[in-house]
C-alpha cells in the first residue's frame, strides 16, 4: 500500500477505492491514507467495496464509474474549463443555442452581459460578467452521457448584428457550486 505520509496539501485530489476484505493490502491501509487526506485538507472520497478482494475492477466498473465523473466534475472544477458552449449558428434575428455542463441534478443558470470585469467570487470561481447582465431561466441538468447537460435556447431579436455578448453560467447542488468558464460571441 501508499505510505500515508506522502500525502501532502496541495495534492490532486483523491479517490481512494478499496475491498474490505483484500488480503494484499488491508482495508486498513485504505482508512489510514484517508485519515492523512483528512489532516492535511487533501479533497478526497474513500469508496469501500464491502466484501471485495484485492484490485476488485470489476465492482469499480459495476457502480463507481458515476461516482468517479462526479468526482472530477466537482474536484478539479470542471466546470470553470469546460462547463459551457455556445453553439455555431446564431445570428440576429435568430437563436443561440446553449449547452450548460455540470453534474445530474444539479440547477443551473446561464446569464450575459455586455461587458467583462473578473471579480473573484470564492468558492464559486471566478465571475467575468459586468455591465447590464441578463439571465435566462433556471434549469435542472439531467443525465446525458457522458456528462449531464441542459441546452438553452436564447433568442436574438432582429438588430443587434455586430453586438459582442459575453457568457457565463452557474451550477449548484444547492451547496457548493462552481461558475463555469466564460463565452464571447459577436452576433
Amino acid at each position: 500500500g501508499l505510505d500515508p505520509t506522502l500525502v501532502e496539501a496541495g495534492e490532486a485530489p483523491l479517490i481512494i477505492v478499496h475491498g474490505t476484505a483484500d488480503p494484499v493490502v488491508p482495508f486498513a491501509a485504505a482508512q489510514a491514507l484517508a485519515a492523512q487526506a483528512t489532516a492535511v485538507g487533501l479533497p478526497f472520497e474513500l469508496w469501500p467495496i464491502q466484501g471485495a478482494g484485492h484490485a476488485p475492477w470489476s465492482a469499480y466498473f459495476q457502480g463507481y464509474h458515476e461516482r468517479f465523473v462526479a468526482f472530477c466534475w466537482r474536484h478539479l472544477r470542471l466546470g470553470e474549463r469546460a462547463g459551457l458552449a455556445i453553439r455555431a449558428g446564431y445570428a440576429s434575428p435568430g437563436v443561440v443555442t446553449v449547452d450548460l455542463f455540470g453534474l445530474p441534478g444539479d440547477l443551473g443558470l446561464v446569464a450575459l452581459a455586455d461587458q467583462v470585469a473578473p471579480q473573484p467570487l470564492p468558492p464559486l470561481g471566478t465571475l467575468h460578467l459586468a455591465g447590464t447582465i441578463v439571465s435566462l431561466p433556471f434549469v435542472v441538468l439531467a443525465a446525458s452521457p457522458p456528462l449531464p447537460v441542459a441546452t438553452l435556447l436564447a433568442p436574438v431579436p432582429p438588430g443587434l448584428g455586430g453586438l459582442t455578448v459575453h457568457w457565463q453560467g452557474l451550477t449548484t447542488d444547492g451547496f457548493a457550486g462552481v461558475l463555469t468558464n466564460p463565452v464571447t460571441i459577436v452576433l
